[in-house]
């Protein structure tokens, strides 16, 4: 599909975040996970909590300006499951990595409504942004799954 296809199809995108990160969206933009733990200065430590791992549970953290912020968890993944469904040498750490280093769209509202609804413990918020904008601004890192 090509870029022209895709806005025609889908002149929308929709991000589901936590109600408490819309500051930090407004501010700085929409960070992947990564980003994020990097922002945060995150001991070696926590790093290793944090990445490269499945993450059963949202985790929180505090910038030293304190800044809260949530990384979401890898939720419904399994890890058995995932790893006998990766090629090419690739690992579930490996796995967890290349998703923190990404933010995340739907092409559908109601999609992103369902995932905003399955993480309800916390009031969350869809985010919606123009197609054409994203593309324009982040071409060259936008992977369509």
């Amino acid at each position: 599909m090509d870029d022209a296809e895709f806005l025609e199809r889908y002149p929308r995108l929709y991000h589901v975040a936590w109600s408490g990160a819309i500051d930090s969206i407004k501010r700085s933009g929409l960070l992947s996970a990564a980003k994020v733990i990097d922002l945060c200065g995150a001991s070696p430590a926590d790093r290793l909590l944090l990445e490269g791992r499945h993450r059963d549970r949202m985790m929180p953290l505090s910038s030293k300006e304190g800044q809260r912020s949530l990384i979401r968890d890898h939720h419904p993944m399994a890890e058995k499951k995932l790893a006998g469904l990766l090629d090419d040498g690739m690992i579930p750490s490996d796995w967890y990595r290349l998703l923190d280093r990404h933010a995340f769209f739907w092409v559908s509202k109601a999609r992103a409504c369902g995932m905003a609804r399955a993480y309800r413990q916390l009031e969350q918020v869809v985010v919606v942004v123009r197609t054409q904008a994203v593309l324009e601004r982040c071409r060259s890192s936008v992977r369509l799954t």
